[in-house]
């Protein structure tokens, strides 16, 4: 509540952009106290046997993002709750950092490094446990998938992981390929807009 007090002050906005480059004008998102993390570890979990198709395990990782994570935690939640109702189960990593996005469109090369040296061992021994790997936001999946291969090409633990990381939609259409999908919606979706 302090920093979202403080964004919205002359002051702190004059502060952020002298400290971190935040140009007073530019819009914040606000912090939750309560993180995606925090909610989603207390929540209950169903019971599920997770079937496998050939292109996914049912058993997914969920890399939270900063975003999500912090600002809006409804989007994970939400994501979650898609999942479990079609069968997939959904667990945390046991610790996860950025992912890295916001300083690759800056050119920090050596912070990116830093944070792989985190989410990489982390990822891949859970993808080594049979998970998949799904960030709510498409930024995350980018990087993951492919911008670290770029950065990283010789290292097998960066390429394991980006072959198991999967957008969200991208991961329930490989389910409804194999018939996974529960479509039995209690109301009408309506109009739906779709946007690749």
């Amino acid at each position: 509540p302090l920093v979202n007090l403080l964004g919205r002050t002359g002051v702190g906005r004059n502060l952020l952009d002298r400290t971190l480059g935040v140009h007073p004008r530019a819009p914040l998102p606000p912090l939750h106290a309560d993180s995606a993390r925090d909610r989603l570890q207390r929540r209950s979990r169903p019971a599920i046997e997770p079937l496998d198709t050939p292109e996914t395990t049912g058993r997914v990782i969920l890399f939270t993002t900063c975003h999500a994570n912090y600002s809006e935690p409804a989007i994970a939640e939400d994501l979650v709750a898609v999942f479990e109702y079609n069968g997939i189960t959904v667990d945390l990593a046991a610790q996860e950092r950025c992912c890295g996005m916001p300083q690759w469109e800056t050119g920090d090369l050596e912070l990116i490094a830093r944070y792989r040296e985190t989410n990489i061992p982390e990822l891949k021994g859970l993808v080594d446990r049979g998970f998949d790997v799904v960030a709510p936001l498409p930024s995350c999946v980018l990087m993951f998938k492919q911008y670290l291969p770029l950065l990283f090409p010789d290292d097998p633990e960066v390429l394991a992981v980006s072959r198991r990381v999967f957008d969200p939609f991208e991961y329930l259409w490989w389910r409804h390929q194999a018939g996974l999908l529960r479509t039995d919606f209690a109301a009408s979706l309506g109009r739906v807009g779709y946007h690749q």
